[in-house]
Parts: structure tokens; sequence; C-alpha cells
């Protein structure tokens, strides 16, 4: 018996080693090969909980998906759909029967479909123009909500005068990637069986958003939504929460608040409606409330204040006593709950993970979550006090490749505060060894970085190098005054704590200090622009979609508000904030060897800030290129341009810190004519 009990661990010893042997390091060509799991809704009867997985196809270069169906504890599991395009918006009807979503089934619009859980086809029941998106059933089943699109910047007879020109007269002309077209996202109603046409039901001037982000009322009367109608609302962000009757379409604002509202969502008994709130003027980046008042608007009480994190998305209890809410904290996201007349918050879901979607059963005894970390894509699980895990859909890719976990650290920055990061050592890692590290910033300036699984900083581990990332002063997740520590002081204490971070991961003795490289995107890219104007300690950079010259910013972005309050002021009236923290006027000091990428339609950060920092470090005689990327916005999103992207970046860590042979500097020539 003994002998049959070594044999037996053996053989498990021997097949737990050939497992592990046919796992191999991540490369630019697994890019693919997760899906995304996405639109969780548990059904109204509460038995069932439907959902999307999507993927990317390179064979046929386009995303991919379907709806997925099962019962609440995993079981049953199929598929809903079987077209080839992705579904989104999922919402189910009253009686659990059907579901309506929207895709692109015919022509190039999304149109609103239903579609029987127990089989047949999908049945279309949106015909706009512009598509029909985001559908929602209404509690009592008569009529299905959705958004489309309405309006135009110029008459057609203007238009015709005009031809391709553009006569614009109000700031915010562009929005992220694209001129605003005049165009509005609208509300409109349509009979769920399809009986008769679709109705629009909000209209009127609203900021280039339009309508958006809405809910119906437990009796079916009223849809909450949220719209920005200030009167220069090209110059504000002043989101609030209306009310519009159904079907008569009288519209009510029930928020006086000056900041941006958001999320509204009414209480299972209708008597109440809460929402999120941030209580500053015109800004956008500090931490989201939630506030919960009468129905119509009044009495509000703010119930999260007190927490001092950022609440990203919250549900009523089944019975309307509390409120669920999923908050950021400390690099990861989980739940608590709060009374709905306010009080202590009780954990509901809290650990090392991150809870990407979540939603509450009507028994309110168990949820579903969309849960990841560092080694496991986002997949769902039950919660009733423990998680059961309920799908797998990456577990086969995951099996296959190495996937390095993280490490978190805590280290003192230069005025004593507490500064959280995390370190990825290299596929192989051997103790006594150093090797290059990749350090990594991220944007916001108010984002938070967390410990889920990020394919970038897995492919440098798997080529070799540590990874180093950090949430230094202005990150969320750690209190508001940490976050508006960098007010009229980017360049300034964010460095230090980054810094900090870095001679903390020296000393523990792995990383080579001459073969470090740094990176970012958005304000990470502006901080990588600073670095190498402030420090030699890098022997690379690649700077993505990066601020240079705030003052040129400010001029050209789609959000003067966000500078404005940051910097106290205009450029004309804070000159001397703007000019100190921008990267471009340290070009003397530039040494390191810098990439720059940066996309054609990007209106959040011009490619004119990528220009200055080029200009400025081929004028230094520093070694830099600038890959410009057509038909991308802010940042390098498109599939058909994301596997290039990772080539440049690790062909430009590689030659500078690795000291390889670049291919395509080898390929580029000095950007001289070839005879």
């Amino acid at each position: 018996m003994k002998r049959l009990i070594c044999f037996s661990a053996a053989i498990l010893c021997l097949t737990l080693l050939l497992t592990a042997v046919e796992k191999k390091p991540l490369s630019i060509e697994d890019m693919h090969v997760f899906k995304t799991v996405r639109n969780l809704v548990i059904s109204p009867d509460g038995k069932k909980i439907a959902f999307s997985v999507s993927f990317y196809c390179p064979k046929e270069q386009r995303q991919k998906g379907d709806i997925y169906i099962m019962d609440i504890n995993g079981s049953h599991l199929r598929k809903l759909t079987t077209h080839p395009s992705v579904e989104s918006g999922i919402s189910w009807s009253p009686c659990s029967q059907k579901i309506a979503f929207s895709a692109v089934r015919e022509g190039k619009k999304s149109q609103v479909f239903v579609i029987r859980i127990d089989g047949g086809e999908a049945e279309k029941l949106t015909d706009m123009e512009e598509g029909a998106r985001d559908p929602h059933w209404s509690p009592d089943g008569k009529w299905i909500a959705f958004t489309s699109s309405l309006g135009s910047m110029y008459t057609e007879d203007f238009k015709k005068e005009l031809g391709d020109v553009r006569f614009i007269t109000h700031l915010r002309y562009t929005h992220v990637r694209n001129w605003d077209d005049g165009k509005r996202q609208r509300i409109f109603i349509i009979p769920s069986d399809g009986s008769a046409g679709s109705k629009q039901m909000t209209r009127g001037a609203c900021s280039d958003e339009g309508d958006f982000d809405f809910s119906w009322s437990p009796d079916g009367s009223e849809i909450a939504f949220v719209s920005n109608r200030d009167e220069k609302w090209w110059d504000s962000i002043n989101t609030d929460i209306y009310t519009i009757s159904v079907p008569e379409g009288v519209t009510k604002k029930i928020t006086l608040n000056k900041g941006p509202d958001h999320s509204p969502s009414f209480s299972p008994d209708g008597k109440h409606i809460a929402w999120r709130s941030i209580f500053t003027y015109n800004y956008e980046s500090e931490h989201y409330k939630v506030v919960v008042a009468d129905r119509n608007g009044k009495n509000v009480k703010p119930l999260t204040d007190s927490l001092d994190r950022t609440v990203r998305s919250f549900q009523w209890s089944p019975c309307g006593k509390k409120l669920y809410f999923l908050y950021g904290s400390e690099g990861v996201y989980n739940i608590k709950s709060v009374p709905a007349q306010g009080g202590p918050y009780q954990d509901v879901m809290v650990g090392r993970f991150v809870i990407n979607d979540f939603a509450v059963a009507p028994d309110g005894k168990q949820f579903v979550a969309l849960k990841g970390d560092d080694v496991q894509q986002p997949e769902l699980f039950s919660y009733d006090g423990k998680f059961n895990r309920l799908t797998s859909f990456n577990d086969a890719a995951t099996e296959k490749i190495f996937i390095q976990p993280v490490q978190e650290i805590w280290f003192p920055s230069t005025d004593g505060t507490q500064v959280q990061g995390w370190i990825i050592k290299p596929v192989g890692f051997e103790e006594g060894k150093k090797y290059p590290l990749i350090l990594s910033i991220h944007g916001g300036p108010h984002g938070m970085s967390t410990i889920s699984f990020r394919f970038d900083f897995q492919l440098y581990a798997a080529n070799g190098y540590c990874v180093f990332y950090t949430n230094p002063r202005a990150s969320l997740g750690y209190g508001e005054k940490f976050s508006r520590d960098i007010w009229e002081d980017w360049g300034g204490q964010c460095y230090e704590d980054i810094m900090a971070g870095i001679d903390h991961v020296l000393e523990k003795g792995f990383v080579d200090p001459e073969k470090m490289g740094v990176t970012g995107g958005s304000f990470g890219g502006y901080m990588t622009n600073w670095v190498i104007g402030h420090t030699g300690r890098f022997a690379a950079a690649v700077t993505v979609a990066g601020l240079s010259n705030l003052v040129s910013f400010y001029g050209t972005t789609d959000e003067q508000f966000f500078p404005e309050t940051e910097f106290k002021g205009k450029p004309w009236t804070n000159k001397e904030i703007y000019l100190k923290h921008s990267p471009v006027w340290y070009a003397e000091h530039f040494k390191t060897p810098t990439l720059i990428i940066h996309g054609q339609y990007d209106f959040r950060v011009r490619t004119e800030q990528a220009e200055q920092m080029f200009t400025a470090l081929q004028k230094q005689d520093v070694p830099s290129a600038y890959a410009w990327f057509p038909d991308e916005g802010h940042g390098v999103r498109k599939p058909i341009h994301r596997k290039l992207y990772y080539k440049i970046i690790l062909d430009w860590f590689d030659h500078f810190i690795k000291e390889k042979p670049s291919h395509f500097l080898k390929e580029a020539s000095g950007n001289q004519p070839l005879s």
C-alpha cells in the first residue's frame, strides 16, 4: 500500500512537472487569446444570469462575441446567441423569459433586438437611422427605453455653403477623438411587443454627451437620466439628474449640485432616488460619493462622504434598507454596504481582488460578481459569504502561459508618507542575478493602479524585465488629501514618490540600476517626460499620449476645466505654475533616449504635445523617435495597431537597455530618402 501511495505521488509530481513544462512565456502573439466577460445581469425571478463574452478574431480582424445564460448557481451554461457580432446592453424582461440587447447585425449601425431565452431567433425591434443602443426594459413590461443620436451642427443649406470647412462658435468643438458634429444622444421608448414605432422622450440644448445613464422608476411612470444642460455646456461638466414622465414626456430637474451627478437609481419602493456626486464645481477627479434623496430630489443626504474613497457604482438592496457600493482603495476594488438612512459601513466583499461589476439577487441573500486579480482574468463568481466560481472562459489560455504574480510593497516617500507599489519579477527569475527594470506610471492623474492582470506588464516580464508600478501622490484610493496633493504641483511630490519607489526596489538587490526604463500614458506620459528632464537614471523612455507643454495643452484640449482647477486658474492668470510644470522647459537636461507614441485623433492631448517634445529631443541631439498612429485617439486601442505598438516599445527598450540591435531604427535609416 505504501509503495502504491509513493508511486501515485510520483505520477502526480511528474504530471505537475509536465504541465509546468508545457507553459510558455507570454508573447505578443498571445494578445488576443483572452476573452472578456461583461454585462452581468440577474433575471428578475432570481433564477438565471445573463452576460456577454467577447474576443478579437485576428483572422477576420473583428471583435466577436455572444450572450450566455446559466442558472444562478452556474449550472446549465449555454450560448443564447450565435451571431458573430458583439452584443451589449443586456436587459431582462420583467417575466424573465426574454432578453433585450443591442448589436450590429444589419448594416453598420447597432439596433435593439429581443430574444426568448427558451430558443429561437432574435427579433429586431428598432430601425433607427443612427442606430439604437443600451436597451432598458420597463418594470411593467410595456416599454423598452434605449438611446439613439439626433441632430446636426449645421443646417443642410449651411453644410453645402461650407463644403469641407468647419465654422465654430464655441469651445469643446471636439471630444476625445473626433469633431463635435452636433449629434446628441437622446432617450427613446418603444412598445416591447413591437406594435408601434419609437417615441423620442428627451430633447433640448445639452452638451456633446447628450442624455445618458438612465433608469426606470419601479412603477414604470418615470425615467431618471443624466444630462449637462448648462447655458455654457461647452465650458462645464456640470451634469445633473433629471426625470421624465412616460409616455407624456414632462421633464424635471431634481439636482442642484454644482459638481457632476451620475448613476441615478430609484429605491425598490419608488419613494427615494440615489446617485453618485462630486461636490466641487466643474471637476470630475475627486471622490464620487453616494447620495440619497426623496424621489423629487429634496432632502439630499450623502451616505459615503466619511469613507474618503471613490465609489464606482452602487445598487439598492432588494428590501431598500441599504445600498451596496463598489469602491476603490489601495489597489483593489471591493464592496461595502451602507444603510439607506445613513450609518456605519459594513464589509461585504473585501480582499485582495478586483471586483469589476456585481449584481444582487432578488432574495438579497446572494451576489454575483465579476472578479479578477493579478493572475486571473475577470470571471463570474457567486457570493453568499464565500466565493464560488461560475465561469472559466480564460482557463485554457492561462494554463498554457506563465503569468507572474504581483508582489505588493510599501515604502516611505521623501516627506515620510507611505506609498504603495507592486513588483512583477521576470519569468525565470533567479536569486542572486540582476535584471533590467521597466517603471510604468499610470494616467489620470487621478487614476489608481490595481493588482489586476495587465497584458503589457506580463509581456515585459516574459521578455526578462522586472516591472515596477506604484500609486504616487494624485492617485485615488488613499484619501482626498493624498489625491489633491498634486494640485499646483504636478511635477513635485508625485515625482518624489516615484523616485522613492525606485530607490526602494533597488535596495532589494535584483535590479541593475544601469538598465532601467520608464514609460506611461496620458498623465503617465507627462510624468515620463518630466522624469527625463529631472534625472539621468533611466537608460530609455517611452512616452505615450503625453503632455509636454501645459500652456498649449490648455489651449488645445477638450477639457480646459481640468487644468483650471488643478492649477488654480488659466495660463494668463497663473502663468508661473503652467510654465514651471511643463516638461518641455527642461529640455536642456534631456539625455535619455526617448520614443514618443501618439494617436492622430487625440483631442484630449493633441499631437502638438508629442511634436513639441520630439522637436526638443532632436534639437538636444538625444536619440529619439516619433511613432504616429493614424485613426487612433487618446492611446493606441485598435487591434490592428496594438501588435505593432508592443513590437515598437519592446524594440526600443531592448535596444537601449539590453543593447540589442533595433529593427525599427535600422529600417528607418535615419529618415533619409533611399536612392
